[in-house]
């Protein structure tokens, strides 16, 4: 096809290595996608000068020279996957003729180490996108991460990316983009980037008082009495204080309520992955229900609450209670809302299965007076140009899951 026809001349170079691409990472215990991406920038460098114009107008093209320019903390990654990458680089580089192979192994292990710093995992341009392919785009890490972001990033086809803003963005605002999946707790937040990228976040969002920020729901504990105003905060001494009644509760119990949830969840997500439907929703259920609670609950825009009601959403139609499942859906994005962007990936699907299950609902008859039918219509409809607003402002507007969405209005 056309996109295998414009590689063609790099394909012809690293076609035989990728051969024995399963054989060197078995020997050298380094991960295939990781060989296979080292072997594709062996071979492009090597013909850097015949690189094919990129089909969008404007396009800027990055070089090797971009590519050094990532930075990498290859000096703080284990000396055991070191070793494993600098035994896959030799027989990469053994493997490939002398004009091609124009790197030694430690230039390699480095451009490895900015591979595991820096690359992007891309879905594919179908209608469901599956992920694809793991690449790397100089240009676009040069954007810094932050957990209140104010654009984000797509396929935007012919091996490109776009960063699209999701806001209007001020004069000498900073660019910025989410690297980690950014409706979670401050805590899991920061210990995923500190793990996997090397640094600790400094962002607004980050920085801002507990009390101030939008994390004090999506962690927020509240007290029974006063509801979902009543949030807990710390004090010094790890005692939890409701905001409103002042009433006290030790950190033991909260850090048991936020562990149990957690295990509960984690429960319904390994049932679900074996089609134990039913099971998973018991313990959804648990996480749900704040009746249970003797005297504190998770926020209702808490992270495990909110992917607990997808959960519940999903297992619900597989159970065949679509109704059931049309009102979690909309109450997941009720409690979403107040604390995800509305111009992000996330809430577009939300909206985009509120209106698939709503359709859904409608060709089984599942309400039978005309007007809430006609409601009901309104309802589906208004879902799916919300929809399309958002992944307007976050795909580029030959996307699939934009074209998704099109054929559904």
């Amino acid at each position: 096809n056309e996109c295998q026809a414009q590689l063609q001349h790099i394909h012809e170079l690293e076609c035989p290595v990728l051969e024995d691409i399963d054989m060197i990472a078995k020997k050298s215990g380094t991960e295939r996608d990781l060989l296979c991406l080292l072997l594709r920038i062996i071979c492009t460098k090597s013909c850097e000068n015949n690189r094919p114009k990129p089909s969008i107008s404007n396009t800027v093209v990055t070089t090797y020279k971009d590519l050094l320019n990532m930075v990498h903390v290859t000096h703080l990654l284990e000396d055991l996957w070191k070793v494993s990458v600098a035994k896959g680089a030799k027989m990469l580089l053994d493997n490939l003729p002398k004009s091609i192979a124009t790197m030694n192994v430690e230039e390699l292990v480095e451009i490895a180490g900015r591979v595991n710093e820096n690359s992007y995992s891309m879905d594919s341009w179908t209608d469901p996108p599956k992920l694809a392919a793991v690449c790397m785009f100089p240009l676009t890490g040069l954007i810094n991460h932050s957990c209140d972001p104010n654009s984000t990033w797509c396929n935007a086809g012919d091996g490109i990316v776009a960063v699209k803003a999701t806001r209007f963005i001020p004069n000498g605002e900073e660019i910025t983009l989410s690297y980690i999946d950014v409706n979670q707790s401050r805590d899991k937040r920061q210990s995923e980037l500190l793990k996997t990228k090397h640094f600790e976040c400094c962002c607004n969002r980050c920085a801002q008082p507990l009390s101030e920020s939008i994390d004090r729901k999506v962690d927020g504990v509240c007290c029974t009495k006063c509801g979902v105003d009543g949030i807990l905060n710390i004090t010094e001494d790890k005692t939890w204080i409701c905001s409103l009644c002042n009433t006290s509760v030790s950190n033991d119990i909260i850090q048991n309520l936020k562990s149990k949830s957690e295990a509960n969840l984690a429960q319904a997500e390994k049932l679900f992955s074996n089609r134990q439907y039913k099971e998973s929703l018991a313990f959804l259920a648990d996480i749900l229900s704040s009746n249970n609670a003797t005297s504190v609950f998770l926020h209702p825009s808490h992270y495990i609450v909110t992917k607990a009601l997808g959960h519940a959403s999903d297992c619900s139609v597989k159970t065949g209670d679509i109704l059931q499942s049309y009102e979690q859906l909309k109450q997941a994005i009720a409690q979403l809302s107040p604390v995800v962007n509305l111009n992000s990936p996330l809430m577009a699907t939300c909206y985009y299965d509120l209106g698939n299950i709503i359709d859904v609902c409608l060709k089984h008859k599942s309400w039978s007076d005309e007007t809430t039918i006609n409601a009901k219509q309104g309802e589906m409809n208004l879902a799916f140009k919300k929809c399309l607003e958002i992944r307007t402002v976050c795909f580029v507007p030959a996307h699939p899951l934009v074209a998704q969405v099109e054929k559904r209005i």
